[in-house]
């Protein structure tokens, strides 16, 4: 009877405990993916910027100093939805900058392949609702959208970025910024600003699904650093004049700040990167300039920091703030490129194209709408401090990032773990959050590459030190780029032009600016571990570059291709007209009158006459014995003062107007002046005809001072019309219509 009571007492506890467990409600997660965010940007982690809401997700979790992501947006991305690696899921780099003989390959397309299963798809059907609101970049086919990929309710940017004020592309990678919801391509409201705007998108997603009390998973990866860098002008304000010493200052700031926080060892040296350019070599006005812009910089951080409180506080007043788990981090370090500081063709060619797309780099609209900002090397080595390297490297500063999970059940508070992290955690950790496992081969009857991250919870439990063993290892590969992590160590090689194509072996927990190679110290480690590496490239597929692989310039011929295929039927007419304009100028010969400020000539209806009004220094005798005798006309021809253009209004130019001749020189070829003589009219600098003028009669009158008037009636009819298209096209052949109009020229037929 004992014995029998006793086993009662258990079942009863034990059907407790497992009604408890049954009823708790699982969190609701909100993962933050900030965009090309420097590892000391935020008040966490030794920045000046204010970020009150991310510091208080840190004071509420736990701050990861040792987290790695891929070194670029759409890898890290990929495997963030996945937990599969980058070369397994097909994302290994971004499609932009993928060469062509790594594409022909199926796991090199750029796109997130469907041999994967995301973790959105995973929650919705542990009964999640799922939602996003930002930045995608894993595919914009209709079956590769988010809304394809398992999330319910989506507002996506699918690009690498795009302008933060209004709907258009950045760079010319793109011919527009393609922009979805739930699958179908949208427009942009006109009081539009990207980190409001998701963080808007996000409180409605929420609050349309709250009253059936489901959790959500809602992901909102920010534009929010990216290219082009811009912010609202309040939250620029903040900081103007705070980074007038310059980005040596700022990097050494945040390095003395990093250790006070003891983000980073004491004993930590730090590397001077030899693409940060002496800040005393510059003017004032380009110190000025600079500092601006990194005014700007910090205030689309701040800017950010801004939307994500909205949310906190919304989260709080529908009482689901203490029943969510928040994770905040970021796609890869500081993005230092600078689209201006390729070839000279190619900057030309990109203001060129920015000013049809309405952008400007103007100081005193920086950060504004219509403005244009790209930080360059310099102030991204200081939103990478102390770290060496940015974006695209594999140096700590490109993968090394901000990580904080915070909220319910995060029982490690305030703390800092340096236990190293990879992106792959994310997803693990999440599953794990939510109770949801993770399929390992097949998923829903389909075979599925299986995920290879850790959870992180054992560390915000604070039940481990580390997740890793001594003897595991996580291996990478982007763009020739590539490292292996091995307990405290790492193996790093980066191509030119900032690495050697060399690898180093460093111990970054004691030395986290990677001052100190110990290749050679420690030679039994550093093949070790490269022997890892090669089993690693082997296993998941890592194909190499190509020797002379640049992925900025693979960008450039990305960018080449799509706007050649953009604006191809434009080019190819005007080549063909082109070409046959340079065969009817072959076969013209006679006098030309250079004149300037003629104003622009566009012949709206024809015929038009007008009356041309030439005077000569010379009486009507000596006009007519030049006339006899061609060889003398360069004598007086050159003496000509001025010319008046009488012309009705299609004309363009008003009705009269004086203009100076320039020198004449090449009158020699001219023979005689005769009516119905048939002239055609061009544009010197791009020898476009635009029309004929036929000579209707002409007089000499005696000016009675020495000098002799030659006027004559011309009737203008357009020979054609040259129709523009494309905004590109449009620019540059009203662009050469417009110059070449200040330099009209008479060319006369024979």
């Amino acid at each position: 009877m004992r014995h029998f009571f006793l086993r009662f007492i258990m079942w009863l506890l034990g059907s407790f405990l497992l009604t408890g467990t049954a009823v708790a409600a699982p969190p609701n997660i909100v993962l933050i993916l900030a965009d090309d965010l420097g590892f000391t940007d935020t008040e966490p982690y030794g920045g000046e910027i204010e970020t009150p809401n991310i510091s208080s997700l840190a004071e509420e979790g736990m701050v990861f100093t040792n987290y790695h992501t891929a070194a670029s947006c759409a890898p890290t991305r990929s495997m963030l939805m996945t937990g599969v690696d980058s070369h397994r899921n097909g994302v290994p780099n971004i499609p932009e900058a993928i060469p062509p003989a790594q594409a022909e390959h199926r796991n090199y397309r750029g796109t997130l392949n469907h041999n994967v299963v995301t973790i959105a798809t995973l929650l919705r059907d542990a009964g999640y609702h799922t939602y996003l609101t930002g930045k995608w970049h894993l595919g914009k086919t209709p079956d590769l959208l988010p809304s394809r990929r398992g999330f319910e309710r989506t507002v996506t940017m699918a690009d690498t970025g795009a302008d933060n004020w209004e709907k258009k592309p950045y760079l010319p990678l793109y011919k527009k910024a393609n922009w979805f919801a739930d699958g179908k391509e949208i427009d942009l409201p006109d009081d539009f600003y990207s980190s409001e705007f998701y963080i808007d998108k996000a409180i409605e997603f929420i609050d349309s699904n709250i009253k059936d009390k489901k959790p959500f998973f809602s992901y909102i990866p920010f534009q929010a650093v990216h290219i082009p860098v811009q912010a609202p002008q309040k939250f620029t304000d903040k900081y103007m004049g705070n980074y007038d010493e310059g980005w040596q200052k700022l990097r050494d700031d945040r390095f003395e700040k990093a250790k006070a926080k003891n983000l980073v060892p004491p004993g930590t040296e730090m590397v001077k990167m030899s693409t940060t350019v002496d800040w005393d070599s510059l003017s004032e006005s380009e110190k000025q300039y600079e500092s601006k812009k990194m005014a700007v910089y910090a205030g689309m951080v701040d800017a950010m920091d801004h939307h994500i409180g909205r949310l906190i506080t919304h989260l709080k007043e529908i009482g689901q703030y203490e029943n969510t788990v928040f994770v905040f981090t970021s796609d890869n370090g500081a993005e230092a490129s600078d689209a201006f500081d390729g070839p000279t063709w190619q900057a030309q060619y990109l203001k060129l194209w920015q000013k049809v797309k309405g952008y400007n780099r103007d100081y005193e609209t920086l950060g504004t709408r219509g403005s244009y900002i790209n930080m360059g090397p310099s102030f991204a080595s200081a939103a990478a401090s102390p770290l060496a390297e940015y974006k695209f490297w594999s140096g700590e500063g490109g993968m090394r990032v901000p990580l904080i999970i915070s909220g319910k059940g995060i029982a490690e508070k305030g703390k800092l773990t340096n236990a190293f992290a990879y992106v792959t955690e994310i997803p693990a950790t999440i599953l794990d959050l939510a109770g949801v496992a993770s399929p390992q081969g097949d998923y829903q009857g389909r075979r599925v590459e299986p995920a290879i991250g850790k959870s992180l919870l054992p560390l915000t439990n604070g039940d481990a030190d580390s997740i890793y063993r001594d003897d595991e290892t996580v291996g990478y590969e982007l763009g020739g780029n590539a490292a292996l992590f091995q307990g405290d160590y790492k193996i790093v090689k980066n191509r030119g032009p900032v690495g050697d194509d060399e690898w180093h072996l460093f111990n970054i927990v004691t030395d986290p600016g990677e001052t100190k190679d110990l290749k050679e110290k420690m030679p039994e480690k550093f093949n070790a571990m490269m022997d890892a590496y090669r089993s690693y490239a082997a296993d998941n597929n890592v194909l190499p570059v190509p020797d002379n692989y640049d992925q900025h310039k693979q960008c450039r011929k990305y960018s080449i291709r799509t706007q050649l295929r953009a604006q191809m039927p434009y080019y190819i007419a005007g080549i063909l007209i082109l070409a046959g304009l340079f065969i009817i100028k072959r076969r013209i010969k006679g006098l030309r009158f250079s004149c300037r400020e003629v104003g622009q000539v566009f012949l709206e209806s024809a015929p038009v006459s007008f009356v041309n009004k030439v005077t000569i220094n010379a009486t009507p005798e000596r006009v007519f014995e030049a006339l006899e005798d061609p060889e003398s006309w360069p004598k007086w021809f050159n003496d000509i003062v001025k010319v008046e253009w009488t012309s009705p209004k299609p004309f363009g130019v008003g009705t009269t107007r004086t203009v100076r001749l320039k020198a004449m020189t090449v009158f020699e070829k001219f023979s005689v002046w005769e009516t119905g003589e048939r002239f055609t009219f061009y544009f010197t600098e791009t020898s476009l005809p635009f029309a004929h003028a036929f000579c209707e009669d002409y007089r000499l009158e005696d000016s009675g001072n020495g000098t002799t008037r030659f006027i004559y009636t011309v009737a203008l009819e357009p020979r054609f019309l040259i129709r523009l298209g494309g905004p590109v096209s449009k620019f540059i052949m009203g662009r050469m219509f417009r110059k070449g109009a200040r330099s009209l020229a008479v060319y006369m037929e024979r």
